[in-house]
């Protein structure tokens, strides 16, 4: 697994239709624990998820598709971004469903 923060660092080479799946504990998102997969190997179609998810205590987060599209959001506001920057439109858009403007 990795931090969410070298997971968009590479985020272009990412297939689109995978998905960012994050350790849930007590405390809740454990961003420095990520992983991409693909939702039709972490999940069967009835609901029940496979051992790697269980195990690992993923959740799904986010579409790589929608990732791009953050991204893409981000760098028309920004060209010159930060990582952090991209981090923050993530959590932004996966708690408020939208855009951040910057």
């Amino acid at each position: 697994m990795k931090a969410l923060e070298d997971i968009l660092a590479v985020l272009a080479e990412l297939p689109e239709d995978e998905a960012l799946y994050i350790v849930k504990n007590d405390q809740g998102f454990d961003f420095k624990n990520c992983a991409v997969l693909d939702p039709d190997e972490a999940e069967d179609p009835d609901g029940s998820k496979h051992d790697y998810v269980i195990n690992n205590r993923l959740v799904y987060f986010l579409e790589i598709s929608i990732l791009l599209q953050i991204e893409h959001n981000l760098r028309m506001q920004n060209e010159e971004y930060s990582a952090d920057d991209l981090v923050q439109a993530v959590l932004f858009y996966f708690k408020h469903d939208a855009f951040i403007t910057v």
